[in-house]
């Protein structure tokens, strides 16, 4: 359905007749004719899907578009566990939403998100928040136990704003199979950003995506079971190889390539170099096929402590 479908059903009849009375229209109402005609249904709650819920709680999935959005903008919890919400397409030139707050999306049905290109010289940005005053439980994870999450485009986002001990940014998406990060991109400790995104092939992480060290990738993919190729640009300085799941790439069964872009050092190891590991054990993916490095690095990796473990899989980027 879309948000213009005419209200029809017995259940509606004493509403269409009532507002049909009151302002001498017809019965046959559009969802955005009730909003408008019906008092105390202001534009931000037809956003949230009150029409239906308020009338009968039938189960009613809609769609966003940027003409949608009122004017005086949105609060940061507008779609928080709205189990209603499907595509989204944010508005480029409202000043009054600039901002997606770690509660916007948090455990909604959201389908997809697009942030297009500002035209009105602001800028996009994601800040933490938590659900209480104080609090920081959930902070920094935007779109976690979004299951429904598909597609996803945050390229536009010049900045992100994450509490220490942020986690989980997608933990639990486990139908996302296209996400664009923004070069503005953080992760942090325990981070786990795309534990569970099960549906995820490939991943390809801009180049000013950071991640300093081993405990800000601790279970970065974990159980990303469908993932295939991870590139993961020149800004992540740090892998997680430690066991207990953990680990960088725990539970990755079908990981094919990792490519480690960072050309100015070696990217580090925590001690134990159990990559993979979902438990004390050194597990080595049946699929791998090689973790390519920049060509004048293979022998320094090769010849580390950690990555050494891993010497018959490391490759020079110029073999990919």
């Amino acid at each position: 359905m879309t948000l213009d479908t005419i209200v029809t059903g017995s259940k509606l009849t004493a509403i269409a007749n009532a507002i049909r009375a009151k302002t001498g229209g017809s019965s046959q109402l559009t969802l955005d004719q009730m909003a408008t005609e019906v008092a105390g249904i202001t534009g931000t709650d037809r956003l949230k899907n009150r029409i239906m819920a308020l009338t009968y709680g039938d189960t009613y999935d809609y769609d966003l578009v940027a003409s949608d959005f009122p004017a005086e903008g949105i609060d940061a919890f507008a779609f928080y566990e709205d189990q209603h919400i499907r595509d989204v397409v944010l508005p480029a030139d409202n000043a009054n939403i600039t901002e997606i707050t770690s509660t916007m999306f948090l455990g909604s049905s959201l389908r997809s998100l697009t942030l297009p290109p500002r035209t009105d010289g602001e800028s996009w940005s994601m800040k933490s928040r938590g659900l209480l005053s104080g609090a920081s439980s959930i902070d920094g994870c935007w779109f976690a136990s979004c299951y429904g999450l598909e597609r996803i485009d945050l390229s536009e986002v010049a900045s992100v704003t994450r509490y220490s001990g942020s986690s989980g940014m997608f933990s639990g998406c486990s139908h996302l199979t296209d996400v664009q990060l923004p070069s503005s991109a953080q992760f942090g400790v325990f981070a786990q950003d795309f534990s569970h995104c099960s549906s995820l092939r490939a991943i390809e992480l801009p180049d000013g995506a950071t991640a300093s060290t081993s405990s800000n990738t601790s279970g970065l993919f974990r159980n990303c079971t469908g993932l295939k190729t991870a590139d993961l640009g020149t800004g992540i300085a740090a892998l997680n190889g430690s066991s207990y799941g953990t680990a960088s790439f725990s539970g990755c069964t079908s990981i094919e390539r990792i490519i480690l872009r960072k050309s100015d050092a070696m990217v580090t190891l925590s001690s134990q170099g159990y990559l993979f590991a979902t438990s004390s054990s050194n597990v080595v993916p049946a699929r791998l096929e090689g973790i390519y490095v920049p060509d004048g690095l293979v022998a320094t990796y090769k010849a580390d402590a950690c990555w050494s473990l891993w010497s018959d899989y490391i490759k020079a980027m110029s073999d990919l």
